[in-house]
């Protein structure tokens, strides 16, 4: 079934319509995108990495790459700059195999400017600072001296 037009518009009601549906009958409740793992649990997005890390261990980048899509996906729903830190880092222990994953290093670098601008938001100069230095990592110098930058605006004047 091909949709164009009206059809895309007709579906997307019929998504938010279920949605708002299960919600107001006390269906599941909308997945929230917050980390709550302020008591130490692991997360979400740390297992995955885990698994990815597994991956690489055995020699497999295509499981690699799969287990990253995944925590990428994970960590953008956290909304906090660790886990965007954290899985940039996953995505350049992968492009370091070479080969078709080399384009990781774009994905790395992606995930740390988001690391900066949540930690930015957060006032976190020890983030900011975090992902200053891994910009550096896959080449981006000139960010990385911005936002060494905005990491000394976020500390505290003596």
């Amino acid at each position: 079934m091909s949709m164009t037009g009206s059809g895309w518009v007709s579906r997307g009601a019929q998504v938010v319509t279920a949605t708002v549906s299960a919600v107001l009958v006390g269906g599941p409740a909308p997945m929230d995108p917050v980390d709550w793992s302020a008591d130490g649990s692991v997360t979400d997005w740390e297992l995955l990495v885990a698994e990815v890390d597994r991956a690489l261990a055995g020699g497999d980048g295509s499981t690699a790459a799969r287990g990253w899509h995944e925590a990428y996906g994970a960590a953008l729903g956290t909304r906090r700059w660790p886990a965007m830190a954290a899985v940039g880092d996953a995505a350049l222990r992968i492009a370091r195999l070479g080969g078709p994953w080399e384009g990781l290093r774009a994905a790395a670098r992606h995930c740390y400017l988001v690391a900066l601008f949540r930690a930015r938001g957060a006032g976190s100069a020890e983030g900011v600072a975090r992902a200053a230095g891994a910009l550096d990592t896959p080449g981006d110098p000139e960010t990385a001296a911005r936002a060494r930058l905005i990491a000394e605006g976020l500390l505290p004047v003596n």
